[in-house]
Parts: C-alpha cells; structure tokens; sequence
C-alpha cells in the first residue's frame, strides 16, 4: 500500500533550506483528508492530537523496534485527525490507515502551506523521563524518500 492514498500534488525536498532553519522531512501535497498509510509497522510511541510539538500540529510517532533499516521511528506530521483505534501505546501494521492529510500547526495562526504530510523518518528516539517518545532538532534524521524505496514503499497509488 502506499504512504498517500491519493494523489500527490507536489513534494518538497528533503534538507531545504528555509526562513525557519533546514527542513528536515519530505513533505508531500494532498488533498485535505486523503487517508495516509504507515509505511512499516510498528508501536505508536506519540500520538499527539493537540499538536504539542511546535509547528507540527497533530501528529503520529511510529516506532520501529529493532530499528528498521536504520531507522528507529517514523513521524507523521500536521494530520487533520488520526484514524479511529490509532493511540499511543498500540501497534499499528505497514500499510494500516492511521491519519487523513491535513494541514494543522502548534501556533495561533494558520499555516501557510496548502494540506501535506510531513514525513521524517528518525535513527534514534528520545524519551522524557516518564516515557513518552519526544523529538528536537538534534535528532538524527535520514532522507525518507531513500528509506521509502528500500522498503518498496511507493508514495504515490498505484
């Protein structure tokens, strides 16, 4: 199944640099409310439907343990809604829906962007020392389009 279940309005490569620093995902453009498949599977480590990680607005952490080809979780980002059944703590299987395209953030006001989903994917997770799966910008991030093709992933519907 592919990671968008729709199609793929634009993309914006990894390790641009913007206004804000070096963009550290791929983003992908859909329509607001395309379902968004996990891309491996996994525990969700964070699902945070207040949109807690600034600028990042609801989003899913998706840890992979062991690491999958390097890469310890995958994150989801500025989701509309996370799919029904998808919590922090549950596993969720490659291919599963687990959110819808949206367009949200942390801050008061809107994003400029038109609807995608930020897509990291993350070598080593970060925890608080309660538990919870955290990430900050000395996280090592991999290019997830490369990720993406050694898993056989596609981005696009066949």
């Amino acid at each position: 199944r592919p990671l968008i279940g729709g199609p793929i309005t634009w993309r914006s490569p990894y390790l641009k640099q913007r206004a804000h620093g070096i963009h550290r995902g791929y983003d992908l453009g859909a329509a607001k409310g395309t379902p968004i498949y996990a891309a491996a599977g996994g525990t969700v480590a964070a699902a945070s439907p207040d949109g807690e990680r600034s600028g990042y607005g609801i989003t899913l952490i998706v840890e992979h343990s062991p690491p999958l080809n390097g890469v310890a979780a995958t994150v989801y980002a500025h989701l509309e809604r996370i799919a029904p059944g998808v919590a922090q703590g549950r596993t969720v299987s490659a291919g599963q829906l687990i959110g819808y395209v949206g367009q949200t953030n942390s801050k008061p006001e809107p994003m400029h962007s038109p609807p995608h989903l930020h897509f990291e994917t993350v070598t080593r997770l970060r925890r608080t020392p309660s538990g919870r799966a955290i990430l900050n910008t000395r996280d090592e991030r991999t290019d997830p389009r490369e990720w993406l093709r050694d898993l056989n992933v596609p981005e696009d519907p066949a």
